[in-house]
């Protein structure tokens, strides 16, 4: 092959943009791998987001961005009638900036992890998950060996979060530490390399007595007979080193395995020799129904490991919490299969269905970017008795996103099934769903369940017989998968870029939903701020009614005397005697101090009392006044009040204004969501999910028995739940026509 060919490889990961992106990217030549990685990391770092140490993942391998005889070697074996795939791998766990980085070595190769939290956040699950992450980057298809550093030349065993957190607690952060991982082809040792140094194992010597030796099945034969048996080289499972010492077996091919220095196991099996059969499987299930599980039997079926070294899978610790966070995609590979697993997040998770609206749109957006698909497998326990509302809005939350021409690529997996087929509560529950049921296929999990058999004696015939029976699961459980990838491969792949373009029309339909709720909101607020406007005109009236007699002042009606005779007389009223003419006082005056007044207020003319004398010659006359009386106080709140009243008229013309436009807005937004779901329900198996409302009551009812979350984080989640009843409530009434006033959508 000519250096000079150019090779078209693909590269998924995520653009700058933060978005999942499949990029098809020209290389300078299909032979020098290290011009091609100075190619791809140029083109890399102008088209996708990565950290500033990134991994690539290719063939199911993960090697450094700079390692160029890692890739090499991967890529010797490629077969370039077909695109390579490459896919972009974080190095680090936690995102961007430093922390404490842990370099793991095995054989010549290296992963590096780093931890960026405080330790003191962290538990168990960080151990478990860099072991988890360093056997798929080893490739490590067997049980793990044991971790650990390197102290003065001796294994300072690396067993838990505990061991690993004292070990990362003596570094700095932007610091690392080395540790190492035993090759477990001999337990308690591990390939001398210059990445990892040669140490003594004090246990080297009782491991070497625990050698694995496989079942080997072994025809009987009398005392006198004998039986040769033949030990396994554990450095590759399933087969054993051809060597002087063991027979030779009449095989056809073994001049092909001479070559490889590997024959087949006892007893020989045939070997697949057609074209590789390629199928993807898109899983979904409830959380808990064993997804994680079945991805585990898969690999070991894939990789033809042995019952004798499957490990259970751990579980998760939080009941209810999707063990997977995001889809991903596993590829697996032998001689017969090139399966691509897509493992989605568990619908119906304990964080709510804001969470789990999250992981649908992830769903949809890797399918709609992965490109073709053989089958949706919709797992469901065998034994399921009842149809839940969780499970009905999972399966319906699926369809509504799924166009109708992907339901002939449905298949039902039927997990823990002890029994191959369902029971007639499962069948019900399946129908219900209107899932296919002629693609039903069982898996067994009985191989993977943790057992203690410790209170059992040693030797007891139960431990034998459940040994037994899980040996027997294990085996019928490969034969369920072979037919599940049969049925797989002989469908017709599904275009996913069709999910797009169908998630493309529902994304514009809700956004659609939203301007009218927002529109409907809006109204709400307007007409209840015209009922706060009337309540303050009809306040402003009261205050005005109880004020208007602020002013008090009017006409007042005043009497005076006058001479109508033109002089005054003090005049006697005992002896009708004129005492004094033309008297000089004024009218109203004290007559004591008229001139006619003596001594001890005796009348010098008659003598009498002064007391008993008055004034003739005086009359009486009217005259009006004005007398001004206002209450200042009550007069600034009659003015206030009238003042109010004007601006509160403004105010209601200016909202019934606004009101009468939000309306018609309403109206025009119903009609476009009406059309648009009309288009949406041409394409989508179900226009929308009908199970969405009963599964919001259950989520607030969960919310509310909640003890462990505050009153005030309870009102912000139902908060949440009663803000997506409403936009649903909405929803239904604009498709049928028959939207309704504001006031009728709030709970």
């Amino acid at each position: 092959m000519s250096h000079s060919q150019k090779l078209v490889v693909e590269v998924s990961g995520l653009d700058k943009s933060g978005s999942l992106s499949v990029q098809a990217i020209k290389l300078p030549t299909k032979n020098d791998w290290n011009k091609n990685l100075n190619a791809l990391n140029k083109k890399i770092a102008k088209k996708f987001k990565t950290d500033k140490e990134y991994g690539l993942s290719i063939n199911g391998l993960n090697i450094r961005c700079d390692d160029v005889q890692a890739l090499t070697n991967a890529m010797q074996s490629f077969d370039f009638n077909n695109t390579p795939q490459f896919s972009i791998v974080n190095a680090t766990d936690n995102g961007e900036g430093d922390g404490r980085k842990i370099v793991i070595h095995f054989d010549n190769a290296t992963y590096v992890s780093t931890i960026k939290q405080e330790l003191s956040e962290l538990d168990e699950d960080v151990y478990d998950g860099l072991l988890a992450r360093a056997k798929s980057h080893f490739k490590i298809m067997g049980s793990l060996g044991r971790l650990y550093e390197n102290v003065g030349g001796k294994p300072n065993y690396i067993d838990d979060w505990d061991d690993l957190s004292e070990c990362l607690e003596e570094i700095e952060i932007g610091e690392s530490v080395d540790l190492y991982l035993e090759n477990n082809a001999q337990p308690g040792a591990h390939k001398a390399s210059s990445k990892q140094p040669v140490m003594n194992n004090p246990n080297d010597e009782e491991d070497e007595k625990k050698q694995y030796v496989p079942d080997i099945p072994l025809n009987q034969g009398s005392e006198d007979e004998s039986v040769d048996l033949y030990l396994e080289n554990n450095a590759q499972p399933g087969a054993h080193k051809v060597s002087s010492k063991r027979p030779a077996i009449n095989n056809p091919n073994d001049e092909e395995d001479e070559k490889k220095q590997y024959a087949p196991d006892i007893p020989q099996q045939s070997r697949y020799r057609g074209p590789k059969k390629q199928v993807s499987l898109v899983f979904v299930g409830e959380t808990g129904v064993g997804k994680t599980t079945l991805l585990t039997s898969l690999n070991d079926f894939i990789n033809h490991v042995s019952y004798e070294q499957v490990r259970t899978t751990k579980k998760p610790e939080l009941v209810g919490l999707s063990q997977t966070q995001h889809t991903e995609q596993f590829p697996l590979s032998n001689e017969e299969w090139a399966v691509n697993i897509i493992d989605t997040p568990g619908i119906g998770d304990t964080n709510g269905a804001e969470r789990d609206e999250q992981h649908m749109g992830g769903i949809i957006d890797f399918l709609g970017n992965y490109g073709d698909f053989n089958a949706v497998c919709i797992l469901i326990k065998r034994g399921t008795t009842r149809l839940t509302t969780r499970m009905r809005y999972i399966v319906n939350e699926l369809r509504s996103n799924m166009p109708k021409d992907v339901q002939n690529n449905f298949i039902v997996i039927m997990t823990r099934s002890d029994v191959p087929v369902p029971d007639k509560d499962t069948m019900a529950v399946i129908e219900q769903l209107n899932l296919p049921t002629g693609n039903i296929i069982p898996v067994n999990n009985g191989a993977y369940e943790e057992l203690d058999l410790s209170k059992y004696p040693k030797g007891s015939p139960i431990i034998k017989i459940v040994k037994q029976r899980q040996k027997q699961d294990y085996d019928s459980n490969h034969q369920y998968l072979q037919i599940l990838l049969e049925t797989a491969v002989a469908m017709q792949p599904y275009q996913g870029n069709k999910m797009s373009e169908l998630k493309q029309k529902r994304d514009k339909l809700k956004e659609q939903v939203g301007i009218l709720k927002k529109t409907i909101d809006s109204s709400f607020a307007t007409e209840t701020e015209i009922k706060e406007q009337l309540a303050a005109f009809s306040a402003a009236t009261t205050i005005e009614q109880m004020n208007k007699a602020f002013d008090q002042s009017k006409n007042h009606v005043e009497y005076e005397w006058y001479k109508a005779s033109g002089s005054i007389t003090t005049h006697c009223n005992a002896c009708s005697k004129s005492c004094h003419i033309d008297c000089g006082l004024n009218y109203g005056h004290n007559l004591t101090s008229c001139a006619a007044s003596g001594t001890g207020g005796i009348c010098r003319q008659c003598g009498c009392s002064m007391s008993i004398h008055c004034h003739m010659g005086w009359k009486q006359k009217s005259k009006t006044v004005w007398v001004t009386n206002v209450n200042q106080k009550m007069k600034v709140e009659f003015m206030d009040a009238q003042q109010k009243k004007k601006a509160i008229e403004k105010r209601k013309r200016e909202l019934k204004t606004k009101l009468t436009k939000l309306e018609k807005k309403r109206d025009r937004c119903a009609e476009d969501i009406r059309q648009k779901y009309a288009e949406l329900e041409k394409i989508a198996i179900i226009g929308y999910n009908e199970s969405f409302e009963l599964y919001m009551k259950e989520c607030k009812k969960a919310v509310e028995k909640d003890e462990k979350l505050t009153k005030e984080q309870k009102e912000a989640k139902i908060g949440v739940f009663d803000g997506a009843l409403q936009q649903f409530k909405i929803f239904k009434d604009a498709i049928k026509g028959n939207i309704k006033k504001a006031v009728d959508y709030i709970f």
